[in-house]
């Protein structure tokens, strides 16, 4: 009688567990399927702008968007050049970057993109 018990419980804790396994599998693969759509626009010295909606996949930062969409360079997160519009150091021209308004405080690479959000970047003089 103890074996039939011992087998009954070992089978049901194998079945849970395998039981779990399988809806973590499915929950983590529907999440890479799912997509963010944001607006991304480009003003170049107050004069020139570029407006984009883009579709992405769900947990891509925005450094991986601009490389990819828009032909962005970036040095140690920070993106240096978009489009072929350039930061002039010299000049003290940066690209700046607001998400829904705001300025960002950290780099591209660290901002993952959330559906509607809005990025504005600006190719300008620091103040």
């Amino acid at each position: 009688m103890k074996k039939v018990l011992s087998s009954i419980v070992i089978t049901l804790l194998f079945t849970t567990g395998c039981s779990a396994k399988n809806n973590q599998t499915t929950e983590s693969s529907s999440s890479h399927n799912e997509t963010v759509k944001v607006e991304v626009t480009l003003t170049k010295e107050g004069a020139d702008t570029v407006e984009k909606q883009v579709e992405a996949t769900k947990g891509t930062n925005l450094l991986d968007l601009m490389t990819t969409q828009f032909k962005a360079k970036a040095d140690n997160g920070f993106i240096t050049e978009i489009n072929g519009w350039a930061q002039d150091e010299a000049a003290g021209k940066y690209w700046l970057f607001k998400v829904n308004g705001v300025d960002s405080q950290v780099g591209a690479k660290e901002v993952t993109l959330k559906n509607g959000d809005q990025y504005d970047f600006r190719l300008e003089a620091m103040q």
